[in-house]
Order: C-alpha cells, then structure tokens, then sequence
C-alpha cells in the first residue's frame, strides 16, 4: 500500500481546521505534513517547506482572509507549489473558509476549482482529498504489472490484507463502536470521596470536566499495549543522550518522560501514528464495561498500578500498598493491572499520558462547540483556547504521585504542552480497518 503525501497549507488563525483534517487523512492511510508542528528546532524553514512540498502528492491550501493577506507565510508556500507544478491540475485543492470570494485568489489557483464547503468543511475536504489522490493498494499493481502476474499480485494483496488487519506489533485493535465516556453524578461523588481519604481538605473543583456521561461512537483503531519507552524514543531522537537524561532511568524499559506535547505527537507521526485522542484512550482503558479502573471495579493495590503507595514521595501516599517503585517502573511490570479486553499495560498509573485533545471543562456537555455530531462520533477537541491561561492539553491515566481517585479511567488531567515533566510520557494509536 502506497501512502500519498500531503502538505497543508493554512494560516495560523485556521490551525484547528488544519489539525481536523490532518486527522482524517491520518486515518485513511495518508502521510500529512503540516508546517508548524513538523519543524524540529533550528531547521530551516524555506528550506524545509519547499522540501516537503516538492516531494508530496498534492498541496491543500485552506484559503482565509488571513491566508491571503501581505505578508503571510502561506503565500511563500503558494509560490513553491507554483516553482513546482507549473499546471495546478491534480496537484493543488483550494478549500474556501472564511467566506472567501474566488474572485479575490491568486492566479494559480483559479485554475483549478476550488471546493467551498456546504456543511462539515473537515469531512468535504478529507472526502475531495480521497478522489485526488486515492491510495493504491496491491490490486491496482497487479494490473499494471499485467495478467501473467495477476495470481502473485492477488496472492501478495491478501497477505498484505491479513497484516493490515492483524495489529502492528506492539499495538492491539480496540474494535471501536458505542460506549459511554466520562462519568455521572454519583461516580464523581463517589471518586471524590475516595480521593479526601489520602487528601483530606481536597477542593471539590478537583473533579471538573469528568461529567455528564455520554454516548460515543468510535471508529476501530490501534493502540500501543506499552507506553513509549526510552529505547523506543532513543531510536527517533537523533539527540538520544539528551532525551533520555530528561528521563528518570536510562534503562530501556522505562517509559520515555520529560517530552512536551509537541515532541510526543511528533514522535507518533513519524512512525504513521498519532496520539490517541480523549476518547479513544478511555475506551482502551474502560472497554465497553465502563469499569472504574482498566481491571474492572476492585481498588487499586501494589500489584495492580504503580501509583502513590508507601514509598511515593507525596505526603498523600497510600501507607498501607506497596508497589516496589518509588519513581517510574519499567512498562509491563503490572499485569494484574492490565484490561482484561485488551491487554493493554500501565493504563491506570506510572506515568500520565499524552493524548491529543485541547482541555476546556465543558467539552462533554458541549459548551465549547456548536457541532454536536463531533462530540458524538470520533470526537476531538482541537480547538486552541484562546486565553494563553486556559491553553492546556489533556493527559490521563494518572503516575506514580496520583492517589486511586486520580489513575481512575475517567479522570482528566491537563498541562500546559511546552511543559517537560518527569511524571508524563505517552503511547501512540492509529486507525484501523
């Protein structure tokens, strides 16, 4: 199978649009670069953009006011679309937002037509994206290298088929579906009990953004059964010696700590993945049962989790558990901890984990968007707050300093993303057929 390579073009103020669509490329099998969260430090810009664009399949270009304003960097990258592709045509789709005139584009795009979505902008796009540039499977090689060798490209296309379906290694297939997400009333009153007896005195605010519970309905996907561990992020960090100094251990079993969001999220991308998002994270860890934690509904004890036991550094440890680590432990070592389902280690514990989404506390109940099928159906938050106060991104699954309210499957927990901290790394998902 064939991966097309797509760059997208868009204007700082459209980034939520650009990351929307970048999902569902991402999960029809296409690679995506997107220029500001593709740049390692110190790269240089031209020269980086003008490589990818050279080198992709197709350019879409998500037209703004701000998009074609003096000045912009996007009309840098029109221009080395044009030094590329002289004739646009099968190379270049313009998507209209913002209530852009097509009067009012450059030459080179009208051209070719632009598409002005009706509705949903992020599925139009995704959806015309598909038609120009369709992935091409075993099949359509067979053909081409002829009928002699139609049985050895058959043969080759179901193999392909049989792995593709299978998980990759290292990663398991939830099989998506319906399930309920977040919590009621009573499971909320109930964790925040739980959580005053190893901290008394603990605000009530301390359980925001977990209610109400809702339907959702995801599509399948793959998740990583371990979290990244500092072998595994040695291998992508051309500086190894640098990342893993931020890590507790130097050992390449321990999970990788002390990256920022935009480090995870690029770590993911380069192996075709991506970080889960909200949703598909406590589905691997809640399955369909909705249980409390990934084993089901009995507490949390040392050989289930690595949480704040009695030798956690916290004053609000648990005295009476014992889980053999101070600080992080090699990913794996807890079992019993594992999701039945899935098997999927580490889930509750260890450290916290990265997942894709923008925190605003009232995304479940729909507050923050006008679009509800989004909240229902593959659901994301990828809008950037606008209050530099408010810009956190979500991590779950609690760490070794959490209390057994906090490595709870349904708890929210959120971080500024530039922060680097010895308690939270991460695991990458893709979808699945």
């Amino acid at each position: 199978m064939r991966k097309p390579k797509i760059f997208i073009s868009f204007a700082s103020d459209d980034r939520a649009l650009a990351r929307e669509i970048e999902i569902g490329l991402v999960s029809r099998k296409y690679s995506v670069f997107m220029s500001d969260t593709d740049l390692s430090p110190g790269e240089s810009v031209d020269h980086k953009i003008e490589e990818k664009i050279r080198g992709a399949d197709g350019v879409i270009f998500l037209i703004s006011k701000s998009f074609l304003q003096d000045g912009r960097y996007t009309l840098t990258e029109l221009d080395f679309a044009r030094q590329t592709w002289r004739d646009p045509s099968g190379h270049v789709l313009s998507v209209l937002i913002d209530e852009v005139n097509p009067g009012d584009l450059p030459a080179y795009l009208k051209a070719v037509s632009a598409l002005e979505p009706k509705g949903n902008a992020r599925a139009e796009t995704v959806s015309r994206a598909a038609q120009m540039w369709p992935v091409r499977s075993w099949p359509h090689l067979a053909v081409i290298i002829g009928l002699p060798l139609l049985a050895i490209g058959a043969y080759l296309a179901v193999e392909s088929w049989q792995w593709w379906t299978g998980p990759p290694p290292g990663m398991v297939k939830i099989p998506g579906g319906k399930f309920v997400m977040g919590s009621t009333s009573d499971e909320v009153a109930a964790a925040y009990q739980l959580a005053l007896e190893t901290e008394p005195g603990l605000s009530k605010d301390w359980k925001w953004g977990e209610r109400p519970d809702h339907d959702v309905i995801l599509d399948p996907f793959f998740i990583d059964i371990h979290e990244v561990t500092v072998a595994d992020y040695q291998q992508f960090e051309k500086e190894g010696a640098a990342a893993i100094a931020n890590s507790q251990s130097t050992e390449g079993r321990y999970p990788q700590t002390a990256v920022t969001w935009a480090q995870a999220d690029a770590y993911c991308r380069q192996l075709g993945k991506f970080l889960p998002t909200e949703a598909q994270w406590e589905m691997a860890a809640r399955g369909v049962e909705r249980s409390a934690y990934p084993w089901g509904s009995d507490p949390v004890g040392g050989t289930r989790a690595n949480y704040c036991d009695k030798n956690c550094p916290s004053t609000t440890r648990d005295s009476t558990q014992d889980d053999g680590y101070r600080l992080t432990a090699p990913v794996g070592s807890y079992p019993a901890g594992a999701n039945p389902s899935f098997q999927i280690h580490d889930l509750a514990g260890n450290v916290a984990e990265w997942v894709q989404d923008w925190y605003y506390r009232d995304f479940y109940s729909g507050r923050e968007s006008t679009d509800e099928e989004n909240r229902k159906v593959n659901p994301v938050n990828t809008k950037q707050p606008e209050n530099t106060v408010d810009k956190l991104r979500v991590i779950r699954g609690g760490h070794y300093l959490s209390g057994p309210a906090e490595i709870r499957a349904a708890f929210r927990g959120r971080i500024k993303p530039d922060a680097k901290l010895e308690y939270v790394g991460f695991r990458c998902a893709m979808p699945a057929p």
